[in-house]
């Protein structure tokens, strides 16, 4: 009798741990299904068409005068090896991102080089 029993047991457990793996494997978390050849050609077209449309607008307003030069004194003010670790390295907590790990230290020290070419003018 306690053999049917346990028997018994086991045989539903058995059922249920088979039905909690069908459920488990019909059950999708992705929001969405995959896009077909044809959704991904038509949202493309329209994409690039929408693109073409606004690119027939009116030009952007110029940028400011005072930062059209690009001699800000607040950059400007740093040496060349305080802008190369700031440019390599980024400010924490300003938004500003390091870039140290996608140019080489070389490119960086091109980026220096612009930043100075960027000085004002002599004014005359």
């Amino acid at each position: 009798m306690l053999r049917r029993g346990m028997f018994f047991i086991l045989l539903v457990l058995l059922v249920v741990a088979a039905g909690l793996t069908f459920v488990a494997y019909q059950f999708n978390l992705s929001a969405l299904n995959e896009p077909g050849r044809t959704e991904t050609y038509l949202a493309t077209k329209a994409k690039l068409w929408l693109v073409g449309r606004s690119a027939r607008g009116p030009l952007p307003p110029a940028p400011p005068s005072d930062s059209s030069s690009g001699a800000l004194p607040e950059v400007q003010q740093w040496s060349d090896a305080e802008l190369f670790w700031i440019i390599k390295n980024g400010i924490r907590l300003s938004g500003m991102p390091g870039f140290g790990k996608i140019h080489s230290d070389v490119e960086i020290w091109h980026l220096v080089q612009y930043i100075r070419s960027l000085r004002a003018p002599p004014k005359r």
